[in-house]
């Protein structure tokens, strides 16, 4: 059984994002090293302590939010490396720009600031997953894609999902038209 780290991807609306869908995007911080040539301008980390087995089982340690500064993504994994830490949330924005957003253990969203970079990041985090480089510009916004190892990505569903950049009126007749 081979247990995929990326199984889909959703381009966003505004054609410079995009949404990875992860087994744990928690654990999977990897990806993470195609940013470590960016300074970090703000960060947003919630963690919890996990001393794993040596924990006993009643032991609950708190939810926290990382206060340290750290402004390069390499620094940043290599401290995270050195800590017990079950990662639940983060994001983080770049100095130019760019931001990293975990939604939920296995939601990832990347925004760039054009198609052009968008196209370049994803094709560098899906070639470190073993994927095949994926023609961007030919796949839909707002539809999920199943990542293949031996052919082409094909969609889940059939219809569009909105995202943060879809307007009130278009969520709104979105709603309508899928009433179950």
């Amino acid at each position: 059984m081979i247990i995929e780290n990326v199984s889909c991807f959703s381009l966003k609306s505004d054609y410079k994002s995009f949404t990875l869908t992860m087994n744990d995007a928690s654990i999977y911080l990897g990806y993470l090293m195609h940013f470590k040539y960016l300074k970090i301008s703000s960060m947003e980390l919630v963690y919890q302590k996990n001393t794993g087995v040596r924990q006993r089982k009643g032991t609950k340690h708190p939810i926290r939010r990382m206060k340290k500064k750290i402004n390069h993504t390499g620094k940043l994994l290599q401290y995270l490396s050195r800590h017990q830490y079950d990662i639940l949330l983060y994001e983080i924005s770049f100095s130019n720009g760019w931001r990293i957003k975990m939604t939920s253990n296995c939601w990832v969203s990347i925004y760039t600031n054009s198609q052009v970079q968008r196209n370049e990041t994803f094709d560098k985090i899906i070639g470190g997953f073993g994927y095949d480089k994926i023609p961007l510009d030919t796949k839909i916004p707002n539809l999920t894609y199943a990542m293949n190892y031996d052919r082409p990505p094909t969609t889940i569903g059939i219809d569009q999902t909105p995202d943060e950049f879809w307007t009130q009126d278009e969520k709104d007749e979105w709603r309508t038209k899928n009433t179950f």
